[in-house]
């Protein structure tokens, strides 16, 4: 007989069918009211027929209402229609029609199963689980829900073609056009599997993957082969072919490890990041390599960039005409770059470290190019501009004047104090 309705599920970050579990107990009488109640013979097998306001009764807390109920003795089933409703000490379920398969059922599996067909709905005190169908076992405290599937809390929402709920240890799986919600944290993940494991707090998202954070220009997108996520921890990452796309930046990496608490963000895996800005006449991309890049954050802003290994950056910018732009770049072996309100106000270059810097276009008739080597290089910008540049340690300078407004053409190497921006 059906034994007690337990908890459905813990969903991502919070979304909890709650309850508590009970080992299954021994068969137990049905009780059957109704305001009409006959005998129908099917084939060689007699049923009951219970019609206007059914009420099936299992125990303490646990019955169900419905229009019409049918038993099947030999069969080992009940089949009930018409606004069925079941409750368990609080817990309703609710649907259309209901199949209720008795243990030794052949296609019950040895436990008692309730099979809810056509406007599925669980209510709980705080929560809400929408489904075609659904397919609850009472003994593993589990429900599976089908078609449609759309389970909500107060902050968050998800959905999904299909949902494994085990109450024990909180539990669960969706599948197949997975797409969750919090407007509490401001998330949205979609992909089409995602797991998620109570006991440790740990999320699995593949099969194409996306997590959008934030919302408009502020909104950060990251696309991987597969990602994790600790709840409680606070901490994520994501690996395979990782894209991260936010505005005009975009960047992509093998791996991607996130630290909430910390406020960083790691790129792994010779990652490349690419800014573009436009204006009225010119269009700027910039590109930085290295073997990590670390972003540290405040309040979902960018404050520091550090690039690990190999560093590089450049920038390249051309006309409204297509014209080449100037050359800018910048090697060593390690980069910072200091950022505020979304500009760069200082780079740092350590180890080997080489510049270039262009002029502008509409500074290029008074200016010249200049080359830069030491072992540190610290540039200070105002305006997306370098005010000041600072070397130390093996200086090496080299500028060269702009041929259109010079008859002497030859480049000439300065000495550090005399350079521009020296």
């Amino acid at each position: 007989m059906l034994a007690r309705t337990t908890t459905l599920a813990t969903l991502f970050v919070g979304l909890v069918v709650c309850g508590t579990s009970r080992s299954q107990q021994a068969p137990r009488a049905v009780e059957f009211s109704a305001d009409r109640t006959e005998m129908i013979r099917r084939g060689e097998r007699f049923l009951k027929r219970y019609t206007g306001a059914v009420v099936i009764r299992f125990g303490h807390g646990e019955w169900l209402t419905a229009d019409e109920a049918t038993y099947d003795s030999d069969g080992r089933n009940i089949s009930i229609a018409g606004s069925v409703v079941m409750q368990d000490s609080g817990r309703i379920l609710r649907a259309d029609r209901v199949q209720y398969l008795f243990r030794d059922n052949p296609r019950a599996g040895g436990h008692p199963l309730v099979v809810l067909l056509g406007r599925v709905a669980l209510i709980d005190n705080a929560r809400r689980l929408n489904a075609d169908r659904a397919e609850y076992r009472s003994h593993a405290d589990s429900l599976a829900a089908f078609g449609n599937v759309v389970a909500k809390d107060s902050s968050r929402t998800v959905t999904a073609d299909t949902l494994l709920l085990k109450a024990d240890g909180n539990r669960f799986v969706a599948m197949g056009r997975v797409v969750l919600e919090d407007t509490v944290e401001n998330v949205t993940v979609r992909a089409g599997y995602y797991s998620f494991d109570g006991a440790d707090s740990i999320g699995v998202i593949a099969r194409e993957p996306t997590l959008v954070r934030g919302a408009g220009d502020t909104a950060v997108t990251v696309r991987a082969d597969s990602m994790m996520l600790n709840v409680t921890g606070r901490k994520g990452s994501a690996w395979g072919t990782v894209r991260i796309e936010k505005g005009q930046m975009t960047a992509e990496c093998d791996s991607l490890a996130l630290d909430d608490n910390q406020g960083t963000i790691a790129l792994f895996g010779r990652p490349h990041a690419v800014q573009k800005r436009q204006d009225d006449s010119t269009s700027t991309v910039d590109h930085l390599w290295g073997d990590r890049i670390l972003l540290e954050l405040e309040q979902s802003k960018i404050t520091r960039i550090l690039v690990d290994g190999s560093a590089r950056t450049s920038s390249a910018r051309s006309d409204c005409r297509g014209g080449s732009g100037p050359e800018r770049w910048a090697t060593g072996s390690k980069m910072v770059f200091h950022v505020k309100n979304d500009e760069v106000r200082e780079v740092v270059v350590w180890g080997q470290a080489r510049s270039r810097y262009e002029p502008d276009f509409e500074d290029a008739r008074e200016s010249g190019t200049n080359e830069a080597a030491g072992d540190t290089i610290r540039v200070t910008f105002r305006d997306g501009k370098p005010v000041r540049v600072r070397l130390t340690g093996g200086v090496h300078g080299l500028y060269v004047q702009n041929t259109a407004h010079r008859t002497d053409t030859a480049q000439y190497a300065v000495a550090p104090d005399k350079r521009r921006g020296g």
